[in-house]
This record gives structure tokens, C-alpha cells and sequence, in this order.
């Protein structure tokens, strides 16, 4: 018969595989942790290579926002955090620290250095990004201190029953 050549008859019908199975099997998942630190190790590079193009009270300011980020990158691999604090880290790291600084190298060399008003007004827009990095660290932290603090009470709660 001309069908054997595609389908044996005593061999049992197999679906394919779903094509979301082989696609995860062949591509590794990255977590957001990973990316967001490979992120700012690409950051750090475009930073230090545009040393001598950025103020040094801001080249100094990138480097605590880069350490209090990459903290709260660690905590948050092993704790964990909303979906609403992850959009915000990524926006952070992703869009509004490297667009920033970006606009910042793109303005001709007689704007910029130490002495010029847009050094003033990247310091005070970068000033802003370390308060609210700082903030999301608390955030992130705090509201696990607050599940924890939620766990004990439900712990409480069924062992005073006597359950």
C-alpha cells in the first residue's frame, strides 16, 4: 500500500513532541538575577571606558548605585521578590541608568565636566536613582521580614489550637 512508507500500521500512534518542550530543552534559562548583573557588568565596562567623559562625583555615584544594585541582586537569588519590585530592578538597570548616562555622553564636549550645569543636574538625576535603589533594597528586604513575621503568626495561631 502507498501509506506504509509514512506510517507503519502496527506501530501506535505518537503526537509530536509540543514545541515549547523542545525549545526549553535546547535553550537555557537565564534568570532575571543573571541577566540584570551581566547588565550591569556591561554598564560598568561603557562607565569605565567613558571615565574621562563623566564628572567624578558622578563616576563615583555610578559605583555605589552599581554596589547597593548588585547587593540587592544577590539578596534577591536566593530570597526572592514581587514581580512588581523585578519590573522595577529592570527598569532601573536596563533603561533608566545606562539612558541617563547615555544622554549625559552625548552632548558635546563644551557640556560637559566637573564645573558644568549638566554635571549638576546628572549628579542630582543619579543622586535620585541611589534613593530609590535603596528604597527597593528596603522594600525587597522588608517584605520579607514581613512574610516571615506572617509565617510566625500562622505558626502560632495552629500550635495554640493544639493542632
Amino acid at each position: 500500500m502507498v501509506f506504509d512508507i509514512f506510517k507503519r500500521r502496527d506501530e501506535p500512534f505518537r503526537a509530536p513532541a509540543p514545541i515549547v518542550d523542545m525549545y526549553q530543552s535546547v535553550t537555557p534559562t537565564v534568570s532575571l538575577t543573571e541577566r540584570l548583573a551581566k547588565d550591569l557588568d556591561i554598564l560598568a565596562v561603557k562607565v569605565r571606558k567613558s571615565g574621562n567623559d563623566i564628572p567624578t562625583a558622578v563616576y563615583s555615584k555610578l559605583r555605589i548605585i552599581d554596589d547597593v544594585l548588585r547587593s540587592l541582586l544577590r539578596y534577591i537569588a536566593v530570597q526572592g521578590c514581587s514581580s512588581e519590585q523585578e519590573y522595577f530592578l529592570n527598569a532601573m538597570v536596563t533603561d533608566y541608568i545606562p539612558t541617563t548616562l547615555d544622554k549625559y555622553l552625548q552632548l558635546s564636549p563644551v557640556d560637559k565636566g566637573d564645573d558644568k550645569p549638566s554635571a549638576l543636574l546628572l549628579m542630582d538625576q543619579f543622586d535620585k536613582l541611589e534613593d530609590k535603589a535603596r528604597d527597593l533594597a528596603q522594600m525587597v528586604r522588608s517584605g520579607a521580614v514581613a512574610e516571615l513575621s506572617t509565617q510566625a503568626y500562622f505558626i502560632d495561631a495552629r500550635l495554640a489550637d493544639g493542632r
